[in-house]
């Protein structure tokens, strides 16, 4: 059996490296939080950061703002990867963000129009098309930003109350990461469709759950338009962003073999105690399946004196608000929006997220605006113990910790903020993937028709796995090897073998001898370490009959081969 000391062993090798201030390993441990935000220009150019890494790890609650830990990449400015929101990490920690057309920075009509408004040079320039599809993804060890993914845009005028018109397309909403499958899933507002994205950035399938997109250019209309994704129960969760005066909605389709299955959508909930007109741009889920929904504003507006577009971001007026239930039966739970004003004048900028701080889940992080009234109008993320939420959502907040977006900058620059995912905490249950190996399985390889089948169940951190070996040699002595990672897929000098596991490389996990009937079986405790989701391991049995009288896999030696089989271990 796996030892404890092998698990330990895998699970310290899985870790992340050191944080290097100015360079080498970046941050990317259990705790850390992914932040997107919009830029100004009176930042020079080498600061101009649209993304940030924050340590939520231990805030300090109090009145006061907290000023955390934070790391920034030289490459993480808005001249090189534009304005982005979306954001999501892997089980490999390598984090992902999505290029978009709705981060600015707003103040009053006379004030200077300072938000920088444009798309990345690193996919393609302020207004390249190219640039607008952009998944960008940031290396996990060294931080590095590199195009991922493109998703298709149309070139039309796009055009800002508050500042001017470009020509470029619309962007991209949020982006999810499904770990049972290995993929993404991010919402396009210029088509109003859900990509299915690959781990090497392939674009797999797409869902166009609204209707069929009619092709015309520019965003899709509200109604059709989506943005917040995320996924429970092998289920992909999205918001549609409502007409004006009507209430925001989230709906889900299931997946079947990893794939939508269009028939499985329907409508999950319409939010009537979240703002109408406005969109819910952040779904997430907690570990126990609790829905936290943050709504950004962004409806058309008049706003001391200027009527605001579609593009225009603002702040005073959306919520956070989580529901429970299930499937077509969710009711809210909670309802808040940070201000020192109450929940009247919510300051959602769209963002949330759940953390593990001296629990599971049991603080929610908020991209908001205003936290505290000794800010002199501060923007950031705010964090708050889920238990101590008031029940009336008119009752006033103060966040239990403020953390400005910018320590040093308290100018009340309305539309800033963007979205927050907390790198490691703890996700919803999940089941892991069991593949049989894809080349040559030694069925009926290795000179015999019947080599033994080795078969087991999905293997999910915190239970127990269960395998099966079946053969045509009874009582004959058997081994069960493992190796970390996928199948190597090695061939046996001179024999029709393939070896599956990492022969330089490998561990035992079981030995013993098959019954009367050629057959053995017995289950491994998998445990709930959460540094191993994800992980990919491969297994192949050995058998050794001295006594067949047949051709021998290899000459001299009674040794047959099972067929190999790839493992990656799910949530727990």
């Amino acid at each position: 059996m796996f030892s404890q000391f092998t698990w330990a062993s895998l699970a310290l090798s899985l870790a992340a490296g050191p944080a290097l201030a100015g360079g080498g390993s970046m941050p990317n441990s259990n705790g850390w939080a992914a932040v997107t935000c919009g830029t100004r220009t009176i930042y020079p150019a080498s600061e101009q950061y649209t993304f940030g890494l924050i340590d939520v790890r231990n805030p300090v609650f109090g009145p006061n703002h907290y000023n955390a830990p934070a790391f920034h990449h030289p490459e993480w400015v808005v001249n090189n990867i534009g304005n982005v929101f979306g954001v999501t990490w892997d089980n490999d920690r390598d984090i992902y963000v999505t290029a978009s057309s709705n981060v600015e920075g707003f103040s009053t009509p006379n004030a200077p129009k300072d938000g920088i408004w444009r798309y990345g040079s690193l996919g393609g320039g302020a207004n390249s098309l190219a640039a607008a599809g952009t998944i960008y993804k940031i290396d996990g060890q060294t931080g590095s930003a590199s195009v991922f993914a493109v998703l298709p845009q149309q070139q039309f005028v796009m055009t800002s109350t508050n500042y001017a018109s470009r020509v470029t397309g619309p962007g991209l909403g949020n982006i999810a990461y499904d770990t049972n499958n290995d993929q993404f899933f991010v919402t396009n507002m210029e088509d109003g469709r859900i990509y299915r994205i690959s781990n090497t950035g392939q674009v797999l399938s797409n869902f166009d759950p609204m209707g069929a997109d009619n092709g015309a250019i520019g965003f899709a209309p509200r109604g059709e338009r989506l943005w917040g994704i995320s996924l429970l129960n092998g289920r992909v969760y999205y918001s549609v962003w409502p007409a004006a005066n009507a209430q925001p909605t989230v709906r889900s389709v299931a997946l079947v073999g990893g794939d939508f299955a269009p028939a499985t959508d329907q409508l999950e909930f319409a939010a009537t105690y979240l703002n109408p007109g406005h969109p819910i741009s952040d779904i997430e889920f907690s570990w126990d399946g609790r829905m936290m929904c943050a709504q950004r504003t962004m409806a058309n507006f008049t706003l001391l004196g200027l009527t605001l577009s579609d593009v225009d971001t603002y702040n005073h007026r959306t919520s956070v608000a989580v529901f429970t239930g299930g499937p077509g039966a969710w009711s809210e739970a909670k309802d808040w929006g940070i201000s020192v004003l109450g929940g009247n004048t919510p300051e959602s900028y769209g963002g949330g997220d759940w953390a593990d701080v001296t629990g599971l889940n049991d603080v929610v992080w908020s991209s908001a605006a205003d936290m505290l009234n000794t800010s002199g109008g501060s923007h950031g993320i705010a964090g708050l113990q889920f238990t101590s939420l008031p029940a009336d959502p008119a009752a006033a907040i103060t966040p239990i910790c403020a953390i400005k977006y910018d320590p040093n900058n308290t100018i009340d620059a309305k539309g800033i903020g963007g979205d927050i995912s907390v790198i490691g905490r703890t996700r919803p249950p999940c089941t892991g993937v069991f593949v049989q190996a894809a080349v040559d399985t030694n069925l009926p390889g290795c000179n015999h028709p019947t080599d033994g089948v080795l078969t087991g169940t999905l293997p999910v951190l915190g239970s127990n796995w269960c395998w099966n070996l079946d053969s045509q040699f009874p009582l004959a002595a058997y081994w069960l090897f493992g190796s970390k990672g996928p199948s190597t897929n090695t061939p046996i000098f001179g024999t029709p073998c393939t070896i599956h596991i990492d022969i330089f490389s490998y561990f035992s996990v079981t030995y013993g001898f098959l019954d009367g009937n050629g057959s053995a079986a017995g289950c491994l405790a998998l445990p709930p370490a959460t540094g191993l989701v994800g992980c990919k391991f491969t297994l192949q049995a050995r058998l050794c009959d001295p006594n067949f009288g047949g051709q021998k896999p290899i000459p001299g030696f009674p040794d047959f081969f099972s067929n190999g089989m790839c493992l990656t271990l799910g949530c727990p």
